[in-house]
């Protein structure tokens, strides 16, 4: 499934500012919500309610917090490095779904290579 979902998600335009897609549950087209919430049924974290998944390319993150939340990442694509830092440690995400307290600072080490990350929380 990681490649079908990796192969999708690097034929989405990004916009060059912002390197991300953002796609919403009430969005009027649904079919890459629908595909990606399909995605995260693989993941191993049924119980987890998002109504926003969000795609990254090769966007470099600063230390942040997000609001009040739980979120649930993982990594995609041919990278080395790039793991989600947070004050008390690196994990690495590539393949590997986290699901993490985004109110804690976190961000993400440079890498080498193409990376994409894709979250899935509550943003209402």
């Amino acid at each position: 499934m990681y490649s079908e979902v990796l192969e999708r998600i690097n034929s989405y335009e990004y916009p060059v500012t912002t390197k991300t897609r953002v796609f919403r549950a009430d969005d009027p087209d649904q079919t890459e919500f629908r595909f990606l919430s399909d995605f995260h049924k693989t993941l191993g974290y049924p119980g987890i309610y998002y109504n926003t998944i969000q795609v990254n390319n090769n966007r470099t993150v600063p230390k942040h917090t997000d609001a009040d939340r739980t979120a649930l990442i993982v990594g995609l694509g041919h990278y080395t490095d790039g793991e989600l830092c947070f004050e008390n440690g690196n994990i690495d995400i590539r393949e590997k779904p986290l699901l993490f307290d985004s109110r804690k600072p976190h961000w993400v080490n440079q890498w080498t290579g193409d990376r994409y990350s894709v979250t899935y929380f509550n943003s209402y």
